[in-house]
């Protein structure tokens, strides 16, 4: 008789991601969501800050944000954030993070952006290719009562 280890599926978040946004000049800390695998297998999580390294860090399960200037109105960044599982036929997903850096020298019609999901936040494996959201930045011109 021989005895087959099986990893039934890849770690995930226990909830999702959210879109997050900081202005320059502050510091935004976000907490990364549990995780938990279907075999309680060791979890391991890898996190590429991407072009948002010059003023984010990650420890452990905390990435912390503190942009210190921005030459445009706003920029979104995208931070790739990967879940493993330590058994010996590991199994991973992937997730994106998406924050917004928005400048402190915006005029008051820069200052109503406001983000949006467009699509939830899903993990990406091997098994199944799911959407990646995707963002957008809204900004209210002018309110009325005829729309």
């Amino acid at each position: 008789m021989s005895i087959q280890l099986l990893n039934t599926g890849p770690p995930i978040f226990t909830k999702a991601l959210e879109a997050l946004s900081v202005t320059v000049g502050s510091k935004l800390s976000y907490v990364l969501p549990s995780v938990i695998d279907p075999d309680n297998d060791t979890v391991s999580i890898a996190v590429n800050l991407g072009s948002a390294l010059s003023f984010t860090t990650f420890n452990q399960s905390e990435i912390v944000f503190e942009p210190k200037s921005l030459s445009s109105p706003s920029t979104t960044y995208e931070i790739n954030i990967k879940l493993t599982d330590g058994n010996p036929s590991p199994k991973s997903s992937s997730y994106i993070l998406l924050v917004t850096v928005f400048s402190t020298n915006t005029t008051d019609n820069q200052t109503n952006y406001m983000p949006i999901i467009v699509n939830a936040s899903a993990p990406n494996t091997s098994a199944s290719k799911k959407s990646v959201p995707s963002f957008a930045s809204l900004r209210c011109l002018k309110v009325s009562n005829t729309g």
